[in-house]
C-alpha cells in the first residue's frame, strides 16, 4: 500500500512541473500583425532543460520587424507547401523570405522557405 502511495505521490508531483503544452488555439493565424525582434545570440541564457529558468532581462536587441501571417494563395513558392496554413513574408535588402507554417491541433511546425 504504501508502494502504491508514494508513486500516486510522485506522479501527482511531477504534473506540477510538467513543460507547458500548446494547441492550436495558442498560435496566431491568417491576417494576425506582431512584432518580431531580433537578438544577439551571445546574449541567451544557455541553460535548458527541465527546471531551467529563461531570464529575458539582459537580451540586446539588433532591430525588429512587423509581421503579417498571410494566406499561402498565389505566395512565390506556394506551390510546394499547399498543405501549410499560412505564410509570414520577411523583406531582407531587395529579397523576400517567404517562410511557411502549418498548425494542428497538436502542433505548429515550419514546413519550409522559398
Amino acid at each position: 500500500m504504501k508502494k502504491r502511495l508514494l508513486f500516486a505521490f510522485l506522479a501527482s508531483a511531477s504534473a506540477l512541473v510538467a513543460q507547458p503544452t500548446f494547441n492550436s488555439q495558442d498560435i496566431f493565424s491568417v491576417g494576425t500583425n506582431y512584432n518580431k525582434s531580433d537578438v544577439n545570440p551571445a546574449s541567451l541564457n544557455s541553460l535548458t532543460g527541465a527546471n531551467s529558468t529563461w531570464d529575458y532581462g539582459d537580451l540586446v536587441s539588433t532591430g525588429s520587424t512587423n509581421e503579417v501571417a498571410e494566406a499561402i494563395t498565389n505566395q512565390l513558392g506556394s506551390e510546394s507547401f499547399q498543405a501549410s496554413s499560412f505564410v509570414i513574408i520577411n523583406v531582407v535588402g531587395n529579397d523576400s523570405i517567404f517562410r511557411y507554417f502549418s498548425t494542428t491541433p497538436s502542433g505548429f511546425t515550419l514546413d519550409g522557405h522559398s
